[in-house]
């Protein structure tokens, strides 16, 4: 079995829920809007739209952040062992998904400073709430690699031993002193 790649059990629902959030969002505002039409206020909106893209482009380099630092760890034994079970084409996927989704929500925002029409506004709610559930999902993913630790499920508190505290507590001292 060495070399081959094993099955990562993922969820149906983890692969597909920020898609699915879209549609029903979609499906949701476009209908809404139909019925009832909204009157906005354009200043109010275009600031609305300007922080949009501003936080898009945020979490667009948090993500890109999170990129590098899983690169920065290929060679830990965590992520080589997650590597070894397909995990690889999930994580590029999920992250895939969250730089798209970032890249459709500030073109939306972008067009609707152009044009202010009720689809375009539909598909800018939809592109937020996409763009949220994509950035959440690889987020918490990284999150649990990043403060991964061996004895997590042992009912152990992870806390620094003793001997360890004292140790470091020590040398931070004297390099205060000799500072």
């Amino acid at each position: 079995m060495s070399g081959q790649k094993s099955e990562v059990k993922v969820s149906a629902f983890e692969r597909v829920y920020p898609l699915v959030a879209f549609f029903i969002f979609l499906a949701a505002a476009i209908f809404i809007t139909h019925r009832c039409p909204v009157s906005i206020d354009e200043e109010a909106f275009a600031n609305a739209l300007s922080s949009t893209i501003t936080w898009a482009s945020v979490l667009l380099g948090f993500i890109g952040v999170l990129l590098g630092i899983l690169f920065s760890l290929l060679n830990t034994e965590l992520i080589q062992m997650l590597f070894k079970h397909a995990t690889r084409e999930v994580l590029k996927q999920y992250f895939s998904e969250a730089l798209i989704g970032g890249i459709l929500l500030i073109a939306v925002s972008m067009l609707l400073f152009i044009f202010n029409h009720q689809m375009l506004l539909s598909l800018w709610i939809s592109a937020i709430i996409y763009k949220l559930l994509c950035s959440y999902r690889i987020i918490s993913i990284m999150m649990h690699i990043l403060f991964y630790q061996k004895n997590r499920g042992k009912n152990e508190d992870v806390v620094m031993p003793q001997n360890e505290r004292e140790e470091l507590y020590k040398k931070s001292n004297e390099k205060q002193k000799t500072d």
